[in-house]
């Protein structure tokens, strides 16, 4: 499991927080857009290094595509 704050300078509100998990064919991405207040909780049937691109891809629309 991993917890990373996106976005983040020291001592500012990160603009996202992602908390991710898997093992071989199950992947689990719960992201936390803090400054839109939205929230994106992906579930898959693949490879953790596959379903971060939906993350990343959610990540783009939600915060640009400069994230």
């Amino acid at each position: 499991m991993v917890l990373r704050p996106v976005g983040a300078k020291e001592g500012s509100q990160p603009r996202a927080i992602v908390l991710a998990g898997g093992t071989g064919g199950v992947a689990a991405f719960f992201a936390k857009y803090t400054q839109s207040r939205h929230t994106a909780i992906i579930l898959s049937n693949y490879d953790p290094d596959d379903a971060e691109v939906v993350e990343e891809k959610i990540r783009k629309m939600v915060l640009g595509p400069s994230s």
